[in-house]
């Protein structure tokens, strides 16, 4: 599982390299470049890189420690943290993606919020690290709670309080399916970030998108099309 985070750093460290390493020659600024709508819009294209950056670190962590950590007797508080910490990290990865979308796609808000509407993870956390006493469903309000005795190095069931129905959840399953649509989806912002930084410069673009090949081979090693 760890080459799924290593790729991931790739491709930010990759893109990061080719917003800052365009043709400062032009005299153009970095949202000029982009072609965003506002100036202001650079900062926050910056702090989902961070932000993306900062996460793939925590979630490569637990995928090499799980729920228990460096000790087996670990105490079930810290378990509870270490599952909260893993289902926000992945909601942060996937609004850092919608956030890139919105400014380099000129997305609107609705339509970059359908991103991760399937996402497996991310219902998980809504219903267990976020809105466990009021989830709605079907305009329906539901409540969840972890079922404690379960919290395993990388599954646990939870369980909904009203109707008794346990779901049984396996992390790192769950993790795959997160990557591989968080990786897809960067692997476009950095192609059509390409083409916008890169707009008239053949030699540059054929330059980024070698980089680009080489990121897809990798992918394409370990994700299925």
């Amino acid at each position: 599982m760890s080459s799924y985070t290593q790729i991931l750093r790739k491709y930010e460290s990759n893109l990061r390299d080719a917003i800052y390493h365009r043709d400062r020659g032009k005299g153009n600024s970095i949202d000029e470049a982009l072609e965003l709508t506002e100036r202001k819009d650079w900062y926050f294209i910056a702090t989902t890189l961070d932000v993306i950056g900062d996460t793939n670190l925590a979630i490569q962590h637990f995928l090499e420690t799980g729920l228990n950590g460096l000790d087996e007797n670990t105490d079930v508080g810290e378990k509870y943290l270490r599952l909260y910490g893993l289902l926000n990290s992945t909601y942060l990865q996937q609004e850092a993606i919608v956030v890139l979308y919105q400014k380099i796609f000129h997305w609107d808000k609705q339509k970059s919020k359908k991103l991760f509407r399937k996402s497996i993870i991310r219902k998980i956390r809504n219903k267990v690290a976020s809105h466990s006493s009021d989830y709605y469903s079907g305009g329906v309000k539901e409540s969840y709670v972890v079922i404690r005795n379960t919290l395993s190095k990388y599954t646990f069931e939870f369980m909904n309080n009203e109707t008794s129905v346990r779901e049984w959840v396996d992390l790192r399953e769950c993790l795959e399916e997160h990557y591989y649509r968080i990786i897809d989806l960067l692997d476009r912002i950095y192609e059509k970030s390409i083409k916008t930084l890169y707009k008239g410069e053949k030699d540059k673009q054929e330059e980024q998108n070698k980089i680009l090949l080489d990121l897809r081979k990798l992918k394409e090693e370990i994700i299925p099309n």
